[in-house]
């Protein structure tokens, strides 16, 4: 009981600086130990301190250096040459360098003859390096800007700079670089034919390694401009283009479709032709007008569809339908052009419309009434 009394009444001991004469507390909090000193502390305190020895540094390493051709390390006795192979460098001693040699110290082994000192970063180069990073790959940086830095050292300072990365042009850019780097007859692989027995298994190793569940974006609905984005991209590889689309590997066009009905033949192209009056007359009563929009029309549109026209005609002269019809007699060919012009009168007029109208009628609605 009587110890602890003593210690709340011992009184709280503070020191004036001799340096800044604020008086503080004397612990070592704000006091260096000094076993001579008043207090077991030092006579200036901790900041007044470190403020002298900044600039007492500052001025050391204005100082011009002292050069020597040998130093003597002071924990070999040896005399060595005084230069960064041999001491390391401390712009705080006289030299420039330190009076311990390389071996004795940290290092443990004299330095090479191609051996260089270590670059520190300036500010100037710290902010040329932000705003050039994003858009240069780091060999351009090396070669450009930065020729004493690595690859790695450029990578980590733009790290601890605020994290500052490559733009997506100048990463795409890399990438198209390295497949080619390490495509072709770069590849370590180039020229090694693969057994049947390693085709197998590497085939069997990759089905299946993304599917379903195992896919990270399973689940995760995809956006209109995600699924515009995928469209051109497979697009560009072009997997079905030219020869190696189905449609040309397997066609199934033409004679060899189901549903060929033989295709529309020069005949329909021939029998158009001698429809000018027909035109002619469609054209006067919609009053040379898309008789949709009022402006310029591009076709004249049959409302009754010109192909059951055709077959009604070839039926009710019981002639067959051949390619072409010079194919056909004078007699005969007179017998289908009036026959032509007299169902299309009974049919009446047709319409005028724009192009882009006139397709999409036929997109909706096909060729048939």
């Amino acid at each position: 009981m009587c110890g602890k009394k003593e210690l709340e009444m011992e009184e709280i001991i503070t020191k004036k600086c001799s340096k800044c004469g604020e008086e503080k507390l004397a612990t070592k909090e704000y006091f260096s130990k000094a076993k001579n000193g008043k207090y077991g502390v030092s006579a200036e305190c901790k900041v007044c301190k470190k403020a002298r020895q900044t600039i007492a540094n500052e001025l050391k390493k204005t100082q011009p250096k002292i050069v020597k051709e040998f130093n003597v390390c002071i924990k070999c006795n040896r005399e060595l040459p005084c230069n960064i192979l041999y001491f390391p460098p401390d712009i705080l001693c006289k030299t420039g360098l330190r009076n311990v040699c390389r071996e004795c110290g940290k290092d443990g082994h004299f330095m090479e003859n191609d051996y260089e000192v270590k670059h520190f970063w300036t500010v100037e180069e710290e902010q040329l390096l932000i705003k050039v990073y994003p858009y240069f790959l780091n060999e351009e940086l090396i070669q450009l800007y930065f020729p004493r830095e690595t690859l790695k050292s450029l990578t980590d300072k733009a790290y601890k700079l605020d994290n500052i990365h490559k733009t997506e042009e100048t990463m795409l850019r890399k990438h198209r670089l390295q497949s080619e780097r390490y495509s072709g007859e770069n590849n370590y692989n180039y020229g090694k034919p693969k057994s049947e027995e390693s085709k197998i298994k590497q085939s069997l190793s990759l089905k299946g390694k993304y599917v379903g569940e195992n896919n990270k974006l399973f689940g995760i609905p995809k956006t209109d401009t995600h699924k515009k984005n995928l469209s051109i991209a497979k697009t560009k590889l072009a997997r079905w283009k030219g020869n190696k689309n189905p449609r040309h590997i397997n066609p199934l066009n033409g004679e060899l479709n189901g549903r060929w009905a033989g295709g529309i033949k020069e005949l329909y192209y021939d029998l158009r032709d001698h429809l000018q009056d027909w035109k002619k007359s469609s054209m006067e009563e919609c009053n040379y007008k898309c008789v949709l929009t009022h402006g310029e029309f591009d076709n004249v549109h049959h409302l009754y569809n010109f192909k059951n026209i055709v077959y009604e005609l070839f039926e009710e002269l019981k002639l067959p339908m051949l390619k072409t019809i010079g194919e056909y007699s004078e007699e005969d060919r007179d017998l289908i052009y009036n026959l032509l012009h007299s169902k299309h009168k009974y049919y009446g007029n047709g319409v005028c419309l724009c192009k882009s109208l006139h397709k999409l009628y036929h997109d909706t609605y096909n060729y048939s009434n």
